[in-house]
């Protein structure tokens, strides 16, 4: 049905309101008690795997990622779909337009899809708002953070702690994006330069709201595939040095790299099956940045992982998957993996991550 009837439909429409529709019928469903306790007795998976990740329960392996439900709308319904996890955003202080229109474009020839949405979203407060209505939601929440567009990079740092302040009590994670291509300067932020700095302040922010409420919600860093190598180690140093809880990898590029659609011109973030071979040799080599410091120090990360396939299944079997623009992410808790089965998978990939993070340096 979906093949022949729904996917036409709409493939018929704008990408950007068939991205709305969708979602407006899906946080429909969501409402309604009856048709929500429908769909989830439907589309429950029928031998969910519990996955154990910084100390959150996630019902099952599969969730959606960020930039689908960008204001909360529609969580309860994408719970019901059977989603273990969720994420929602990015969040923005206030509210703001994001980029002129169209800024969606589909690479049909390439399984691609190219985005400059610029965060657009109706800001903190009703988002908090809509958040604090949700009871018992089965899904893990995960909230992606960002800044105003109008905010100097200097000050950037009291965006993303005004956001903690007023959404902690509502959040299981928080991810801190500062890898879209889509606001100007936004991707400073991943250099060390500003990034401790940044990240310090976060960290104090979330030491506040985790004394008051007792409660623990991890921070992920969220960084580029467009990063060249020794950036990218300095600014994998300093997540560590500062003991954040994971690292995301990765964002959309804005390489253009044996595309075959016209759209491909289109200035944006470039996402889905076109990315996933750059994304691998990015994750390869933090991977084995990680795994090295692990063996080294005792110390104990994990590392949020998209875009893996094939490659690394170990990683997926230990994790979980994320869903988006039809590419596959896996989780990887390494404070559940033993000194002895870190040495083991050292020896049995070893090889293999040093070869493809060797090809990204070369190319980088």
């Amino acid at each position: 049905m979906y093949c022949n009837w729904i996917r036409p439909l709409l493939f018929s429409l704008p990408p950007e309101t068939a991205h709305r529709l969708t979602l407006q019928l899906i946080g429909l469903a969501g409402k309604i008690t009856p048709l929500r306790s429908l769909i989830e007795s439907r589309l429950a998976p029928n031998t969910p795997q519990k996955v154990e990740l910084f100390g959150l329960t996630f019902p099952n392996q599969l969730g959606l990622a960020a930039g689908y439900d960008k204001d909360a709308q529609a969580v309860l319904g994408l719970s019901a779909l059977g989603f273990g996890h969720i994420e929602i955003g990015t969040i923005t202080p206030k509210p703001q337009a994001g980029n002129p229109k169209p800024r969606i474009f589909r690479l049909k020839e390439d399984q691609g899809v190219i985005n400059r949405m610029g965060f657009p979203g109706r800001g903190a407060d009703d988002c908090m708002k809509r958040l604090e209505k949700i009871t018992h939601l089965k899904a893990i929440l995960g909230i992606n953070i960002g800044k105003n567009k109008d905010t100097p990079l200097e000050h950037a740092s009291q965006d993303y702690t005004i956001l903690i302040d007023k959404l902690y009590n509502t959040a299981d994670y928080f991810a801190i994006n500062i890898s879209s291509p889509n606001t100007v300067g936004l991707r400073q932020l991943q250099h060390s330069e500003y990034l401790d700095s940044l990240l310090a302040d976060i960290l104090d922010a979330r030491e506040i709201h985790r004394n008051l409420m007792n409660k623990f919600v991890p921070l992920l860093v969220k960084l580029s595939p467009d990063m060249e190598a020794s950036d990218l180690e300095q600014s994998i140093e300093v997540i560590l040095s500062r003991k954040i809880d994971g690292i995301i990898a990765t964002n959309t590029t804005i390489t253009r790299n044996n595309l075959r659609s016209s759209r491909a011109v289109e200035a944006g973030g470039l996402s889905g099956k076109p990315i996933s071979q750059l994304s691998n040799q990015v994750i390869a080599f933090i991977l084995s940045v990680l795994i090295c410091f692990l063996l080294y120090t005792g110390f104990e990360y994990f590392a949020y992982l998209p875009g893996l396939r094939k490659i690394d299944e170990f990683v997926i079997r230990l994790g979980i998957n994320e869903h988006y623009t039809s590419m596959s992410r896996g989780v990887i808790d390494i404070r559940d993996i033993t000194y002895y089965l870190a040495v083991v998978v050292v020896l049995n990939e070893a090889t293999r991550l040093s070869l493809l993070s060797r090809k990204w340096r070369r190319k980088t």
